[in-house]
């Protein structure tokens, strides 16, 4: 025949029918108590016996109930060879039900495989594992009648990982969890009596994001495997989920960060996570696909060592099971992460395998939480007892800001209220900016408020021209517009942030400011910052050595702009650039200090005592101690509002890493 089924228990009757159609194979089926279930192959080539043999199956049952004086159900899987609506459409097909997956089932043609049945099957349709066939195993319903009503078993969810986990790209902020919190909880199980009994599900997790109800996640945007680590190391205990779903790596493969170690670094978390909690199903995802240049073939290598990682756990009877992401293309991400229709992927993917491990028997009932089993705060991101991986000067804060969803652009870090703490923007190619006062909370957890403003981007181009900067000394930052006009100066267009009014950043109109001593200085060469300690930055004009002339913004007269030359202010180092400079107070001084910014985020300082033209500097080296963060995301920004820059590493996507400045490695 061709054909099997494979049971959990033994079946009450095994029946065949016969193919009307005499090239078609038969039908092979199994009864559990009124519940008839097939499996059947239809004719290749359009499945042109498959009504056919349906109206066999319906007849054939209906007889075997007439014959033995009761009534059968009957369900029918199989390859039809033939899409669900050609099918439905031919006469002979009979009064049923088509349970579809609405996905393609087959490797280069349609959705072929699927379920009739004449009964009621309240559980969502599942596309599961390809394996090494060309065809996609697809699951409808429980495999046979549940009597136990318990049989849906509690499952405490916890999402483990970085952006993605969180949710980063998605339009409602939820990512895959939604959807995997939805396929888990309304994918019924039906017993005998026809009771449907939902699933308890409960989302577990440190973080909340999105507009679900049940937002608990553990995903950390910019994390690596280790650091991914370090938070479950108290989460796991602290939440003892039974399932966990991990995605972890991408921002090991974005940093470059030790890769040749990474598949066995993720093999050490999950041996971690489950020795936190031994009852746990660990879920690991291979990586999404990335359209970041250079990120691909990284990805590739990793994907390709996590089946010998998962094998081996599995060899030792741990229950892990890998869950590929093949599914989603570079159609449905967005640099390093999933567009809504991708998200929807990846829960498809990561609930497949929830069912699977639960028909395994892997999925076991929670055990209870344990309250204080560890520091809800969590370790201190990076090495070394009291410290970070910054040095003993740093104190890291982890994540204070996750980004924001919307609008897509920049994201830059200004005091807008004053108050000495510096908020969060996102700039925008077009649109009105988005800004998030950094007000005060928690110790080391930062609370981002939302605020209205009336300032709106009116193309890309000004966007990239656009600077944050206080040029009147009130201690709230201005937006400054660095315009070329010509090629023989260079303008500055001021808005005067006028404060926070009724939950509203107002500005004042556009004011030309004209520096004629700065002709011709290209766009890229224009930073501001306070190097003479008077509260208003100054405009300073960078080389591409990092050497720097300054022009200090003086009061004027006539209440407009009055710049003073100090050329050479900071002749610039030997191993400097523009691009590795910042500026910024990193001792509480008043005057913001030269630093230069390695690739992987070690930082040297020079104090500014007055620079070249009265005091010089003070060179401190690895004022920042290598973090192995990328640094041209590098930046120094006082969140604390205690006067010393802190160390921040800003995302792409928005998210904000943060070190506290104790002092700086001196």
């Amino acid at each position: 025949m061709n054909i099997a089924i494979m049971t959990r228990g033994v079946p009450d009757q095994v029946r065949v029918v016969d193919n009307p159609i005499s090239a078609g194979r038969r039908a092979l089926g199994v009864r559990f108590g009124q519940h008839w279930y097939f499996t059947f192959h239809g004719l290749s080539g359009g499945g042109g016996d498959s009504a056919r043999m349906l109206d066999a199956i319906d007849d054939a049952v209906g007889l075997w109930a007439s014959q033995d004086g009761t009534s059968y159900e009957w369900a029918v899987g199989g390859d039809f060879n033939a899409s669900p609506e050609d099918l439905q459409g031919r006469p002979h097909f009979p009064v049923a039900q088509v349970y579809r997956t609405r996905q393609a089932t087959q490797a280069g043609s349609g959705e072929l495989d699927y379920v009739v049945a004449d009964q009621w099957v309240d559980r969502l349709p599942s596309r599961l594992a390809r394996g090494g066939s060309d065809h996609w195993a697809v699951q409808v319903g429980p495999d046979q009648p549940v009597s136990d009503p318990s049989a849906p078993v509690p499952t405490r969810v916890e999402v483990l990982g970085d952006s993605i986990s969180h949710g980063i790209n998605s339009s409602h902020g939820n990512g895959y969890r939604a959807g995997l919190y939805d396929d888990l909880k309304y994918n019924f199980i039906v017993d005998d009596t026809g009771m449907v009994m939902k699933r308890d599900v409960d989302m577990v997790g440190s973080r909340r994001s999105g507009g679900m109800a049940d937002a608990d996640h553990e995903g950390h945007p910019g994390f690596r495997i280790d650091e991914i680590a370090d938070v479950a190391d108290c989460s796991i205990k602290e939440h003892r989920p039974n399932l966990v779903t991990l995605m972890a790596g991408t921002n090991d493969m974005n940093q470059n960060y030790q890769l040749d170690r990474a598949p066995e670094r993720l093999g050490a978390l999950i041996d971690q996570i489950l020795r936190d909690a031994p009852e746990a199903t660990v879920l690991v995802a291979t990586l999404i696909p990335s359209t970041k240049a250079g990120m691909q073939a990284k990805i590739d290598r990793y994907n390709a060592e996590l089946p010998r990682i998962v094998d081996e756990r599995r060899e030792q009877g741990k229950h892990v099971r890998l869950v590929s992401m093949g599914e989603l293309t570079t159609e449905d991400v967005d640099g390093s992460h999933p567009d809504d229709e991708g998200y929807l992927k990846v829960a498809r993917a990561f609930h497949a395998a929830a069912l699977l491990v639960e028909s395994q028997g892997w999925l076991k009932e929670p055990v209870p939480v344990t309250e204080g089993a560890c520091d809800p705060t969590g370790p201190d991101t990076g090495e070394g007892e009291g410290g970070s991986a910054a040095g003993e000067g740093w104190h890291s804060l982890g994540v204070i800001a996750p980004g924001m969803q919307s609008p897509r652009g920049r994201t830059d870090l200004a005091d807008f209220d004053g108050d000495g703490r510096e908020d969060y923007v996102r700039v925008p190619d077009t649109g009105r900016l988005r800004i998030g006062l950094n007000t005060r909370a928690e110790p080391g957890k930062p609370h981002w408020a939302d605020v209205d403003t009336d300032f709106s981007v009116q193309d890309s181009d000004q966007a990239e021209s656009l600077r944050f900067a206080d040029l009147t000394g009130d201690g709230r930052s201005d937006i400054v517009e660095v315009r070329p006009t010509g090629s023989s100066t260079e303008i500055l267009i001021h808005y005067v942030n006028e404060g926070v009014r009724d939950g509203r950043i107002t500005w004042s109109g556009a004011v030309v400011a004209t520096n004629p001593k700065a002709a011709g200085v290209r766009r890229e060469s224009v930073r501001f910052a306070d190097v003479n300690g008077d509260r208003r930055d100054d405009y300073l004009r960078v080389g591409d050595d990092g050497a720097v002339h300054a022009y200090l913004n003086l009061p004027a007269q006539n209440s407009g702009y009055r710049f003073e030359e100090i050329l050479n202010w900071a002749p610039g180092v030997s191993y400097g650039s523009r691009d590795k400079l910042r500026l910024a107070d990193v001792n509480g001084d008043g005057k913001d200090d030269y630093l230069m910014v390695g690739s992987t985020g070690a930082v040297h300082a020079y104090i500014n005592d007055g620079g070249r033209g009265a005091g010089g500097f003070t060179e401190h080296r690895n004022f920042v101690k290598e973090t192995g963060y990328p640094g041209e995301k590098s930046a120094f920004r006082d969140i604390s509002g205690d006067g010393k820059a802190d160390y921040v590493v800003v995302y792409n996507g928005g998210a904000v890493r943060c070190w506290l400045n104790r002092g700086g490695n001196i």
